[in-house]
C-alpha cells in the first residue's frame, strides 16, 4: 500500500490531507507520524515555492512591499525556540503550523498596489522614510479613500516576544485551550479598526488545525489553498471587479497543495 507521502506526490493533495485530518491525534503514533510529518514538509515546501514565486510576480507588477525589517523582529531560529517552549508548556500546536514556522518562519504580503489597496497593518516605518520611497502615484494612493480595498493579504505570524501562556488565552472560545493569533484580521491588515486576530487553537495533536475569526472553520492548509487561488490576496473574491488579468498572471503555474 502506498504511503500518504507517495499518494500526495502523485497528486492526491486534498484527499491525503482530508484522510490525515480524520485520523486526529493518531497521526502522532509511529509509523504514521513519520509519514504525516513528511506530507506536512512536502506541503509546506510547496507553499514556500509558491510564496517566493508570488513575491517575484508582485514586484514585477509594481507591488510595493512594506519594509520587512518592520514586520518580523524574531529571527527564524529564535522563533522555533519560542514555538518549542510554547509546546513544552501547553502541548503541541497543529503539525501543519509547526512545520510552517520551521520551514518559512513568518510571512506578510503587506504593502500597497492599486489593485490590492493599502494593506500595511501599521507596519510602515515610524519616521516616514519608507513612505518617502513611494512614487507620487503611490503616495497619493496611500492617502486616498479609495485605498481601502480589503484584499486580505497572506499573513502568518508569531506575535509574542515572550512566551507567557496567559497571552494565548481567549476566554470567549473553548475553555482549557490556548490560541495563537497568527494574523491580524482583514480590517487591521488594511489599517482599519477590526474585530480581532485570526486564531488557531492548541494543544492539538492533529496534523492540521481550524482557524477562528477570519476564515472561521477553515483548516490552516485549506486557507493556504485559498490564498494561492487568489494570488496571495483571497479577499479579492469579494470584489467582482478585480483585475482578472493580474490575477491570472499571479496564479499561473502555482503548485497545488
Amino acid at each position: 500500500m502506498p504511503t500518504y507521502l507517495k499518494r500526495y506526490k502523485n497528486g492526491e493533495y486534498e484527499q491525503v490531507w482530508a484522510e490525515l485530518v480524520a485520523l486526529g491525534g493518531d497521526i502522532r503514533l509511529e509509523p504514521l507520524y513519520s509519514d504525516a510529518l513528511a506530507v506536512a514538509h512536502e506541503t509546506i515546501s510547496r507553499v514556500n515555492t509558491n510564496i517566493n514565486t508570488l513575491k517575484e510576480r508582485l514586484i514585477n507588477i509594481g507591488y510595493k512591499f512594506a519594509p520587512p525589517e518592520a514586520l518580523f523582529e524574531i529571527p527564524k531560529a529564535r522563533l522555533i525556540e519560542k514555538v518549542t517552549k510554547l509546546e513544552q508548556l501547553a502541548g503541541p500546536i497543529p503539525l501543519s503550523l509547526r512545520v510552517f514556522y520551521e520551514v518559512i518562519g513568518q510571512i506578510g504580503f503587506y504593502g500597497i498596489h492599486p489593485s490590492f489597496g493599502v494593506n500595511l497593518a501599521g507596519y510602515e516605518d515610524q519616521d516616514g522614510s519608507w513612505l518617502e520611497t513611494l512614487s507620487t502615484e503611490y503616495y497619493d494612493f496611500y492617502y486616498n479613500a479609495e485605498a481601502g480595498k480589503l484584499s486580505d493579504p497572506l499573513a502568518i505570524e508569531f506575535p509574542y516576544k515572550e512566551v507567557v501562556l496567559e497571552y494565548y488565552v481567549y476566554d470567549f472560545l473553548e475553555p482549557g485551550k490556548y490560541y495563537i493569533p497568527i494574523a491580524p484580521d482583514i480590517y487591521h491588515k488594511a489599517d482599519t479598526s477590526g474585530a480581532g486576530s485570526t486564531l488557531i487553537g492548541f494543544p492539538n495533536q492533529n496534523i492540521d488545525g481550524i482557524l477562528h475569526g477570519d476564515w472561521e472553520g477553515y483548516y490552516f492548509v485549506e486557507y493556504l489553498r485559498e490564498v494561492f487561488r487568489w494570488g496571495g490576496f483571497p479577499g479579492l473574491k469579494k470584489y467582482p471587479s478585480h483585475d482578472k488579468e493580474i490575477l491570472a498572471f499571479l496564479t499561473e503555474g502555482l503548485l497545488p497543495i
